[in-house]
């Protein structure tokens, strides 16, 4: 993938040009033909365990963290800005006006109630509590979000983070392929780089291409595994009710197909974008190695990779 990114130029009083770098226009895809992100940024910010990535919502974390200010206004009395605030607004704490005299933090804390109001909670009980924890309030403030059923393929992966990465977006079907990108306008050729006969999708690629398929198939004889290959769906379908455990071989599947599709996603790159071909037998070396080699820091994994480890 592409990657283009804003530089600023900003001049300071010293007449120094810095460049700084412009989050709001970093893009995924090709500069000069789509500004269209993979994942909805609400989606990058859920949890793992909904398909997300867990990254923090910025704007809900910092409203958490007014909410413990408000908190301290009534639990930590010792505090000196506690108690400068209290001497001189804590008239309008028992309505919870806001002076308008105020300066701009201070209307920020007593404004923080409606957060609480907004999240379902009551103002009073908050303010009664113990403790106070701004990691529980954004989760709850951040709500509840429904588990998606390959979860276990994700949360519970040893494999690199890159793998599960691709793994993710395999799942949510926001791999970049020529058929998406066909759809936006980017490419007219939808055609698999693999195998150059079907049109390319990510159901295609996994594992209905007799490249990617041939693969897989090495690598499911590898763990020892004696099925045929399935259409992606299935193999999620299979992935999520026989190999979702903490036992060892459910641990090497789910390591194996994200480090697989993470190769096969690779090879495919290479070919369109570099105009180079990669070997079958070589991508499943680089994949059982690739495996092995992360799995024997585990301890439990150790030995069952140890007799797993040869070239089929």
């Amino acid at each position: 993938m592409d990657f283009q990114i804003s530089l600023l130029r900003r001049q300071d009083a010293t007449n120094k040009i810095s460049v700084i770098l412009d989050p709001s226009v970093l893009v995924i895809g090709r500069p000069d033909e789509s500004k269209k992100a993979l994942l909805a940024w609400e989606t990058v910010c859920t949890p793992k365990t909904a398909g997300g990535f867990n990254v923090v919502q910025l704007r809900t974390w910092n409203r958490a963290a007014i909410c413990k200010l408000l908190w301290c206004l009534s639990n930590k009395k010792d505090r000196l800005w506690v108690r400068w605030i209290n001497a001189y607004y804590g008239k309008y704490m028992h309505d919870w006006a806001v002076p308008k005299q105020a300066s701009w933090v201070v209307q920020k804390i007593i404004k923080a109630r409606t957060y609480m109001l907004d999240t379902g909670l009551d103002v009073e009980e908050v303010l009664g509590w113990s403790s106070f924890s701004v990691k529980n309030m954004y989760v709850q403030m951040r709500g509840n979000f429904q588990k998606v059923h390959w979860k276990k393929l994700t949360c519970n992966n040893a494999g690199s983070p890159k793998w599960i990465f691709v793994l993710n977006l395999t799942a949510q079907n926001k791999l970049l392929t020529r058929d998406r990108s066909a759809s936006w306008g980017i490419t007219q050729d939808v055609i698999c780089p693999l195998c150059n006969v079907e049109n390319e999708s990510a159901n295609h690629l996994f594992f209905a291409c007799a490249f990617s398929e041939g693969i897989w198939a090495t690598i499911l004889a590898w763990q020892g595994i004696r099925r045929n290959v399935l259409e992606w769906k299935d193999e999620v379908q299979y992935a999520t009710t026989r190999a979702s455990g903490n036992s060892v071989s459910a641990c090497i599947y789910r390591m194996s197909i994200a480090a697989s599709i993470y190769q096969i996603w690779a090879e495919r790159n290479m070919r369109i974008f570099q105009s180079k071909s990669g070997n079958p037998d070589l991508i499943i070396r680089q994949v059982i190695r690739e495996v092995v080699g992360r799995g024997t820091m585990r301890a439990r994994l150790a030995r069952k990779l140890e007799e797993l480890n040869s070239y089929p």
